[in-house]
C-alpha cells in the first residue's frame, strides 16, 4: 500500500511540475503574433481566434444590397449626443446638413448617401485603412465611426415614433453589420478559419487536455498523503 501511495505521488508530482513548465512558457513571450511581435501564449492564441472571428464578420456588401431600396428617402431626425460638434461636422463632410445646438445634432439629408457613406467609412476601418477615412473626413476613423454610430443609435426610436419602421430597421442593420464590426476590429487582421483550422482544433484539445492533466495531478497527490475522494462506507445500524 505504502508503495502505491509512493508511486502516486511520484506521479502527481511529476504532472504538477509539467503543468507548471508548460504554464511558465505560456505566460513567457516567445510566441510570434501577427504583427511580427513577440508575445505570450495567451495573447497569441486571442489575437488568433480574434482574426478567425474577424474573417466571418465580413457583411458590408449584404447591408448594401439590403439598404439599397431607401436610396430616394430622406433621413432627418434631431438626437441628443455627447458630442454634437463633432457629429455635425461628421455628417456635413458626409453631404448632410447638419447642424449641432443645444446638446442636439439636427442632420437632414439623403438616407442613400448616409448609408454608403457610414458603410464606405465602415469598409475601409475593417480594413485598418484609417487614413483613408481620415483623409476624406479631417478626423482619426475611429471618432468618425463612433460620431456616425452616436446619431444613428438613438435615431431609431426617433424614426420609430415617425412611423419609419423600415428605415429604422435598416439603421440597425448597418450599425450591427457595418459600424460595429468594423470598430471592434480595427486593428485586426482577418484570417479563414479553414486555413487555420487544424491550429484551432488543435488548440481546443490541448485545452482540455491541459486542465484534465492539471485535475489528474491533484488527485494522484492526494492519493499519496493517503486522501481518499471515495465515498464513504455507510455504518449498518445494530
Amino acid at each position: 500500500m505504502a508503495a502505491r501511495k509512493n508511486s502516486g505521488m511520484a506521479l502527481g508530482l511529476f504532472m504538477m511540475a509539467a503543468f507548471a513548465v508548460v504554464l511558465v512558457l505560456m505566460f513567457s513571450n516567445i510566441f510570434p503574433s501577427l504583427s511580427g511581435q513577440k508575445v505570450n501564449g495567451l495573447d497569441w492564441a486571442d489575437d488568433m481566434f480574434n482574426s478567425l472571428s474577424k474573417g466571418s464578420s465580413y457583411f458590408i456588401p449584404d447591408v448594401r444590397a439590403r439598404t439599397a431600396k431607401f436610396k430616394d428617402q430622406t433621413f432627418n431626425v434631431t438626437v441628443k449626443v455627447k458630442k454634437p460638434e463633432a457629429a455635425a461636422a461628421v455628417f456635413a463632410k458626409a453631404g448632410c446638413q447638419a447642424v449641432a445646438k443645444d446638446g442636439s445634432v439636427t442632420v437632414n439629408g439623403s438616407f442613400g448617401d448616409i448609408a454608403d457613406k457610414v458603410l464606405g467609412a465602415s469598409e475601409q476601418m475593417f480594413n485598418n485603412d484609417s487614413k483613408a477615412v481620415e483623409a476624406e473626413y479631417g478626423m482619426d476613423g475611429p471618432t468618425v465611426l463612433a460620431s456616425f454610430h452616436q446619431v444613428l443609435q438613438p435615431s431609431i426610436k426617433e424614426l420609430q415614433k415617425n412611423r419609419q419602421v423600415e428605415m429604422a430597421s435598416a439603421v440597425d442593420l448597418i450599425l450591427r453589420k457595418g459600424i460595429e464590426p468594423a470598430y471592434n476590429y480595427y486593428g485586426v487582421q482577418a484570417q479563414n478559419i479553414m486555413d487555420k483550422l487544424g491550429m484551432s482544433a488543435g488548440l481546443l484539445i490541448f485545452y482540455v487536455v491541459y486542465t484534465m492533466w492539471y485535475g489528474f495531478a491533484i488527485v494522484y497527490i492526494l492519493q499519496g498523503l493517503g486522501l481518499s475522494m471515495s465515498k464513504p462506507k455507510v455504518k449498518a445500524e445494530v
